[in-house]
């Protein structure tokens, strides 16, 4: 079994919302092939096309994604998790964003005291 990581989730791969349609997710994944079309980046975008594209795997990837956050919140928290910081905007997930958010931290982190000195969510630390 394989850690949870927000990063390997179809739609930040796509780079794009929980709420993009078929159409959508096509442009964005030939957008994403223009910038990379190593064999390595097609095969991820294919895998995640098939994810998306089937009722129960986008399902999946929908719940062990951001599904209630703004796109803008989106972008700042895959962009700090990318850097391997803390989210500033940790603070406003709420409900399975805010799970989802921490077990990727925690699943991703060196330590548990790491975790928390660099930044769990104000509140969480009991949780953590």
């Amino acid at each position: 079994m394989s850690a949870f990581d927000l990063l390997d989730n179809p739609f930040a791969m796509v780079g794009v919302s929980v709420n993009a349609d078929r159409t959508r997710i096509g442009e964005a994944i030939d957008d994403a092939l223009f910038d990379d079309d190593s064999p390595v980046r097609q095969r991820q975008l294919d895998n995640a096309r098939q994810s998306l594209f089937a009722p129960r795997p986008r399902l999946e990837a929908e719940i062990g994604f951001l599904l209630g956050s703004d796109d803008e919140t989106v972008a700042e928290v895959l962009t700090a998790l990318r850097r391997h910081e803390a989210a500033r905007s940790a603070d406003n997930l709420a409900g399975i964003d805010r799970v989802n958010y921490l077990a990727h931290r925690c699943a991703n982190e060196n330590s548990l005291a790491r975790l928390i000195h660099q930044g769990v969510p104000e509140g969480l630390a009991g949780v953590a």
